[in-house]
């Protein structure tokens, strides 16, 4: 990475973090209606601070209610399919269109265009607002209406935002599944060039096996995952469920598109042989 690139990402970093900032030191409404003040012992005694502190719970309960969720019943055409061939910016997008405040159009060019931010003379950096600004507002507007992504995962070629599910166990004959990850396989955290994280944690272990009920088929997979031959590729379908600090995006998987090959990842000779929808 060029030191210009460095430089553009250390400024998403700082402008991202200033919107988490400004958002953990701006009270909610609810929060700061029903907050309790430091309370007399007489209070206590009588149960007005009980009272107060169970309102400010009640409050951040239908705060948490109030947010969106994952629905697993929205159809995958529904679900946009993010690119990765910049290394991942449209996580940025999705980060900045749920910001509050919005950056400046300084500061969100800044972020979004190469050339206005390497430009260091200040009239033709003027003169790039009329042209740049207009698509990089568009895009936030997209971003921000939508909640429903798809990312491709398995990918060798793919940029820093892939993730890779392994199979490090053999066949369960109970559950006629196999392990996914040894069932961590939601735990890390994947991070783009401006430094904005994709936090899937949420989602727990519901999409952590592969259910095989032929066992022709798994027996076929697990004769590739002895032999290390085994590799897996496909679409990780995820829910946006909020930001937080200002680059972290909290999300929730919901499906899985997964297809097996017969060859490791870096085999480019690999085929597919089995597909699977979760």
């Amino acid at each position: 990475m060029n030191a210009k690139l460095s430089a553009l990402c250390l400024l998403a970093v700082a402008t991202l973090a200033a919107c988490g900032q400004h958002q953990s030191d701006t009270p909610s409404t609810s929060s700061a209606a029903s907050a309790p003040a430091t309370a007399p012992a007489s209070d206590v005694k009588s149960g007005k601070n009980s009272d107060a502190a169970k309102a400010f719970a009640d409050a951040q309960k239908a705060t948490e209610t109030a947010q969106p969720k994952a629905d697993p019943g929205v159809p995958v055409a529904n679900y946009t399919t993010v690119d990765q061939s910049d290394g991942g910016t449209w996580l940025t997008y999705v980060a900045v269109s749920r910001a509050t405040p919005q950056p400046g159009d300084d500061e969100l060019l800044g972020m979004f265009s190469p050339r206005y931010f390497n430009e260091p003379d200040v009239f033709k950096k003027h003169d790039l607002v009329a042209t740049e600004l207009p698509p990089v507002k568009s895009n936030l507007q997209r971003y921000a209406n939508q909640a429903y992504y798809a990312m491709p995962f398995g990918d060798p070629t793919g940029t820093s935002l892939n993730m890779n599910f392994f199979f490090q166990s053999g066949y369960d004959f109970t559950t006629k599944s196999f392990q996914m990850s040894s069932g961590q396989c939601w735990n890390m955290v994947y991070t783009n060039r401006q430094n904005v994280a994709l936090d899937l944690t949420k989602t727990g272990n519901n999409l952590c096996q592969l259910p095989v009920q032929d066992e022709a088929v798994a027996k076929q997979i697990e004769q590739l995952r002895a032999a290390n031959k085994l590799s897996a590729r496909g679409l990780v379908y995820f829910h946006v469920d909020g930001i937080q600090n200002g680059n972290r995006v909290l999300a929730t998987a919901t499906h899985l598109h997964i297809d097996l090959y017969d060859a490791p990842a870096w085999d480019k000779r690999g085929k597919v042989f089995a597909s699977f929808d979760l």
